[in-house]
């Protein structure tokens, strides 16, 4: 009869162990995904000279943000545009190839500000940005504008590059002569 008890305590000790851990496990879940929400709602509400700490702040939640549409409603897209074209990626704030060109398009439209956030972004592409940049740069057709980011991102990038003495005189007279994005 001890034996019979000494099991039906145990059976009943290891039920109240698992419900525990279900609760536990399930707390665990909504404060995740609360947690991620307030996270995404804050990027997007965020100027974009905070997007990347932002950013780093969302990495540890990335199991919520997995699969999640960041930005439901047209409205919402409109108003994240910066902070979406500045971050890695909505998805684990990885890069990946349609993030980085897409980054890489906003970075040659973008307010003086956002320029300097994006460049920082940008910065682990560097090698495969300048090339890019650089066609830009030295290209007539690109509008002055284009020219004038291109240029503000390859001197963060490509300080000692031997094309600059080639367009240095153009990119001055933009500079000196405030010419508008």
């Amino acid at each position: 009869m001890m034996c019979k008890g000494g099991r039906y305590h145990l059976a009943r000790g290891l039920a109240v162990v698992v419900a525990l851990l279900l609760l536990l496990g399930a707390g665990w879940e909504i404060h995740g995904r609360v947690r991620s929400q307030a996270l995404l709602d804050n990027l997007l509400r965020a100027p974009i000279e905070d997007v990347p700490t932002a950013v780093t702040d969302m990495a540890s939640y990335r199991r919520w943000l997995d699969g999640r549409s960041a930005i439901p409603t047209p409205r919402r897209r409109r108003r994240a545009t910066p902070a979406s074209s500045c971050m890695p990626a909505w998805r684990c704030c990885r890069w990946t190839r349609v993030r980085w060109t897409t980054s890489t398009g906003r970075l040659l439209t973008a307010e003086p500000h956002e320029v300097i956030v994006l460049r920082g972004e940008l910065r682990p592409h560097a090698e495969m940005l300048n090339e890019r940049l650089w066609a830009v740069l030295e290209n007539p057709k690109s509008t002055p504008g284009q020219r004038l980011r291109a240029a503000c991102t390859l001197a963060g990038y490509a300080e000692d590059d031997e094309r600059w003495p080639k367009v240095s005189r153009d990119v001055a007279a933009r500079l000196v002569g405030r010419m508008p994005w």
